[in-house]
């Protein structure tokens, strides 16, 4: 090993023939520094400075293109071979550790074009795959292949709580291609949730929305170099161009659902498109009660009494259900609902979001009529409530109970 070392001081010296090689009462080393009899080095070796005391090799320039530049060539087939190999197995548990450490920061801002990057990696033309960085998380605790973060500072255990192939925290843009994934989940717990509230009238606003086709436009970007130079955003050839795309236009929906539209930092909208499922469910619930009721309304019609004349007709009761009030409820809420004559059994059925029945309510009287439900035993969730009559589901509706 101290061959090895020698041989790199060696090599260093003979390359910088104006460098100065000073070896100190310690044995460290410094090449490129002028001798001085208070010069006291810090790192085993150093280049262009006295070095830092918490490293062994630093290497210190200035007006030049890179630090360190290292140009491997040739090597071994069959095997891995690197330009940099760097190992760090003696890890502590309760530091912080790093394979390798890189900073491009410059404390106060360039309002310019100039570009920084942590890290730069590029590769290419392997014929078994090529992977600008590649990132994976080993052994048995948690944590992921890839963090992404807008926010400074290492990540933490509490912030990844599993294993992930990418953990990002922050907006995460994908452009120029398109993103595939066998399962997509959306947070959508009710102890992340606050301030829930029942839609009513979303068929409504749904037929607001105007659904249209369109092809997208070809956009060009600026390349990461000092030449600034431009390139296509989507290849000659992508389905994205070639394909017809249907949708919303941002700025349509906008008036409509404002809080489903995003706004960029360069004033270009995009649509939360997700989250017009749950309006979608809500709309269908919504037709299903109208025509539900409809049918009930149609059969009470052709069973109802003669014309007494042609300026009047006998009033039929048709069988609804209402929304529970208040909803969210904490302590008791009010189902009410309208009973029609005719109707020989009716029942209101409790049940949770897996379908398991809670309670029922036998519903004797007709006409409109109520029924009142206790939290009880009744653990805080969402849960469905069902009217059916003489076997038949006349609508079923949702109620939250909070604690």
């Amino acid at each position: 090993m101290k061959k090895l070392f020698l041989s790199f001081v060696l090599l260093v010296f003979a390359i910088s023939t104006n460098a100065q090689l000073i070896v100190d009462n310690n044995g460290k080393i410094a090449i490129g520094v002028e001798y001085s009899d208070t010069l006291s080095l810090k790192s085993q070796l150093s280049i262009s400075g006295e070095g830092r005391s918490d490293a062994h090799v630093t290497i210190n320039t200035y007006d030049t293109d890179h630090a360190l530049y290292i140009n491997r060539k040739g090597g071994s087939p069959y095997v891995e071979n690197s330009a940099i190999y760097a190992v760090n197995n003696e890890l502590y548990g309760i530091s912080t550790n790093y394979g390798i450490f890189t900073s491009a920061f410059k404390p106060d801002p360039l309002y310019d074009s100039s570009r920084s990057f942590g890290l730069y990696a590029r590769a290419g033309n392997c014929g078994n795959g090529n992977f600008g960085v590649f990132g994976s998380v080993c052994g048995i605790q948690n944590g992921a292949g890839v963090y992404g973060s807008t926010l400074s500072g290492p990540c933490s255990s509490q912030i990844i709580g599993a294993r992930y192939a990418g953990f990002f925290h922050g907006n995460v843009r994908v452009y120029g291609g398109i993103l595939t994934a066998t399962d997509i989940s959306i947070d959508s717990d009710y102890r992340y949730k606050e301030n829930i509230k029942t839609l009513d009238n979303s068929l409504d606003q749904l037929m607001k929305m105007n659904v249209v086709s369109y092809n997208i436009k070809q956009r060009s970007i600026e390349m990461g170099d000092s030449a600034k130079t431009t390139t296509n955003l989507y290849e000659k050839d992508s389905p994205i161009l070639k394909n017809t795309h249907y949708g919303l236009i941002a700025q349509e929906l906008q008036k409509i659902y404002p809080d489903l539209v995003i706004e960029d930092g360069n004033g270009y909208l995009s649509i939360n498109y997700i989250e017009i499922i749950p309006l979608l469910i809500q709309s269908v619930q919504e037709l299903k009660a109208q025509l539900d009721a409809r049918t009930v309304s149609d059969l009470s019609e052709s069973k109802r009494a003669p014309l007494v004349s042609d300026m009047e007709s006998v009033v039929v009761t048709s069988t609804t259900l209402e929304q529970n009030v208040p909803n969210p409820f904490n302590e008791s809420t009010t189902i009410s609902c309208c009973i029609s004559d005719d109707v020989i059994n009716a029942v209101l059925y409790i049940y949770d979001m897996n379908g398991k029945q809670i309670d029922k309510y036998q519903i004797s009287e007709r006409g409109n009529t109520s029924v009142e439900i206790t939290a009880g035993s009744l653990s805080a969730g969402i849960y469905m409530y069902s009217l059916i009559t003489d076997g038949k589901v006349i609508d079923t509706k949702r109620m939250i109970l909070t604690e």
